[in-house]
């Protein structure tokens, strides 16, 4: 059906030669221009015919080096050396060098934005205007710029839907809104049941029967705690990672993921919408629509290594993960009635989920941290600076306030 519209755009196109009475250099370049549609659809037919004639064969390097041909061709529809839009050649020069990738395009792709002046002119309904040649022009640079990242690590692009332990890792802290919402309440709910446990049948008096000090008593709890999280964790994270690490290999690490890198060091983050959209295992906001569907990747954002976005979006986890234990221990603490311990964990566990839903409008509320890899990457309200920030001090002062409850009270079943 594509391949059916774009050659019936093309013999449309041809026949507005005649129609929009173009004088002969205009003839030129919409001829041109018309040879680059040309050349995009034999080369979009060609790879669909080898993915059909080779169905079992992974041809997904053929598939990269065809997307960034074509994405430089695209590229310079939209350049302008005049306003400071050289071409894609002259842009990814060395990094081409690198490749060894020689593009022969059968138009001259130096000319292929005057196309653009020509529909102004002759105010075609499709035609654009300066600031939009401009956002597409950046949008295309930042995708390229990721594609022959990709090519030059030899890796295959990662994304939700193919089976690699990276993949499983990056749903279940960021991709499924409710496996890391779950996690943490199973945590909260888990450590502050093991507390509870103690008070009810008794055994805690054994601990305070030893001629210990009373912190010692709160330091227990935190270590039976952290060993039982770390368990739990181990069994629903490092295990399965492995497992598919050795299933499906464990490459990918090198996968180019864009993120907003004054994240790491600011409590803002970037101007956008409220609209998302992926590339690879990344989510980006875009800044504007993009009219051919979705958005663009804007130029605020860096391309990062996958393995370097997975362990800034690992502290956030471990620190959410301190948190939420800290908390559970100090709940089963901190009230002389079993019952009302009993009753706050799943009270302050439908707190965190609210607060989950109205991330955007509640600042410095530590349960309104979001998704570890969204914050990583940059595309979540908290940035990643402001919530290192935010979950240190909620763990330095939860710890303060429980210690000093435990200091003045008895524990009584």
């Amino acid at each position: 059906m594509m391949v059916i519209k774009q050659e019936d755009n093309i013999k449309a196109e041809r026949a507005g030669i005649e129609l929009l009475n173009l004088t002969d250099d205009e003839k030129i370049v919409w001829d041109n221009y018309l040879r680059y549609n040309e050349w995009e659809l034999e080369k979009h037919k060609s790879m669909a015919q080898k993915l059909e004639n080779n169905p079992l064969t992974d041809i997904w390097r053929d598939e990269l080096y065809y997307e960034i041909e074509r994405t430089m061709a695209y590229m310079d529809t939209n350049a302008n050396i005049e306003r400071g839009r050289p071409l894609a050649h002259e842009v990814f020069k060395e990094e081409l060098k690198l490749l060894n990738l020689d593009i022969n395009y059968p138009f001259d792709s130096g000319k292929l934005h005057l196309i653009n002046n020509i529909t102004r002119e002759k105010n075609i309904s499709n035609s654009w205007d300066e600031e939009t040649c401009e956002y597409v022009y950046n949008g295309l640079k930042q995708i390229l710029k990721a594609k022959i990242q990709l090519a030059i690590s030899g890796e295959k692009q990662l994304h939700s839907g193919i089976a690699s332990p990276w993949t499983f890792y990056i749903h279940k802290i960021g991709l499924e809104g409710f496996s890391y919402q779950l996690l943490s309440i199973l945590v909260l709910i888990f450590t502050g049941a093991i507390v509870l446990e103690g008070r009810r049948n008794r055994s805690n008096k054994l601990i305070e029967m030893l001629p210990e000090k009373r912190s010692y008593i709160i330091r227990y709890y935190y270590k039976v705690a952290f060993i039982s999280v770390a368990s739990v964790l181990i069994m629903t994270f490092i295990l399965p990672i492995i497992f598919l690490g050795f299933r499906y290999g464990f490459e990918g690490l090198k996968n180019p993921t864009f993120v907003y890198k004054q994240s790491f060091t600011s409590f803002t983050g970037y101007k956008h919408v409220e609209d998302f959209w992926y590339y690879g295992l990344g989510k980006f906001y875009g800044i504007r629509p993009w009219f051919e569907g979705g958005y663009l990747p804007a130029t605020v954002l860096t391309v990062y290594p996958l393995w370097k976005v997975m362990v800034l979006s690992l502290g956030i986890s471990l620190l959410k993960m301190v948190f939420f234990t800290i908390l559970g221990v100090g709940i089963g603490i901190s009230f002389s009635n079993v019952v009302v311990s009993s009753f706050m964990l799943p009270i302050t566990s439908l707190l965190y989920l609210v607060s989950q839903r109205f991330s955007n409008k509640l600042n410095f509320n530590p349960f309104a941290i979001t998704s570890s890899w969204d914050i990583a990457t940059g595309a979540a309200s908290y940035t990643w600076f402001k919530s290192v920030v935010i979950l240190l001090i909620s763990i330095v002062v939860m710890h303060i306030i429980f210690y000093a409850i435990n200091q003045k009270r008895d524990y009584v079943g």
